[in-house]
């Protein structure tokens, strides 16, 4: 029923809004309300069947279901790995990461909004959005974007008062595919003013984004920011400066390190 419901009112329209709901946690209230048994009815009283032998067993099996409490979807989320958290209100779904290799209607369900909502007020607890984007705009099709992209991040120079050029390291965020690179940027700014410790001197207002080779030594580049090369300068090693305008989705693979270059203030 929620599940026909979900297919109906969420994957069809671009930017509606989904929820991921453990299973686990889902088939708890489906035998503390009597789902199974109510829906065993409704097909039996469809088809003209009497209650029979398999009617009892079910509402036996519900009767000595407990609360399934809060809505607790915590074993299909990546609780150990440890990334960069948005502060934004908007962009904070991109905190909850779900593992990989899980799948629908197995390891979790999707609803729509209205019932989450409905649910929710009931049960309470931790939300896992999503939102359905555009997977080939010339039919149309669309698909909720269950697993957000990952970035490696370098950002230089270090913006953090107790660090050097030599502490420079990478860390992970996860965004929309969707967004560009301008967002990108935004994210990453905003993620680090929420650290505070902030080095008086940079401006957070200016900053530019490359993609770098992962295989290449990122420290050259670190030496590149601190010397403060020129913008014409060749960088000492394979990059490319990303565009705001660029959407995520169409960076190649190949370059999984973007690098985040703050102008120091004079």
């Amino acid at each position: 029923m929620i599940q026909d419901a979900t297919e109906k009112q969420v994957l069809t329209t671009e930017f509606n809004i989904a929820h991921l709901v453990s299973t686990k946690w889902f088939d708890k209230w489906k035998r503390y309300t009597n789902f199974n048994h109510i829906l065993h009815k409704s097909k039996e009283s469809y088809n003209g069947n009497n209650a029979n032998d398999s009617d009892i067993r079910l509402l036996k099996e519900d009767q000595e279901s407990v609360h399934p409490g809060p809505i607790n979807s915590d074993d299909i989320l990546d609780l150990e790995s440890k990334f960069l958290q948005d502060p934004d209100k908007v962009k904070e779904y991109c905190n909850s990461i779900v593992k990989q290799g899980l799948v629908e209607n197995i390891d979790f369900i999707i609803l729509p909004h209205n019932v989450w909502k409905y649910l929710h007020k009931i049960y309470s607890g931790k939300d896992i959005k999503r939102y359905v984007i555009s997977v080939n705009d010339e039919t149309n099709q669309t698909s909720i974007e269950i697993w957000l992209k990952k970035i490696n991040v370098l950002v230089c120079p270090p913006i953090n008062k107790n660090q050097s050029y030599q502490e420079c390291e990478v860390q992970t965020l996860y965004i929309s595919k969707k967004e560009a690179v301008k967002d990108l940027k935004e994210k990453v700014t905003r993620m680090l003013q929420s650290q505070g410790d902030i080095h008086n001197n940079v401006n957070m207002s200016s900053c530019r984004l490359w993609k770098l080779d992962p295989k290449e030594d990122y420290s050259q580049f670190v030496r590149y920011v601190a010397e403060e090369g020129k913008e014409n300068e060749a960088i000492p090693i394979k990059g490319k400066k990303l565009p705001d305008g660029q959407v995520l989705e169409v960076i190649q693979h190949y370059f999984r390190l973007i690098t985040l270059c703050f102008r120091m203030l004079n």
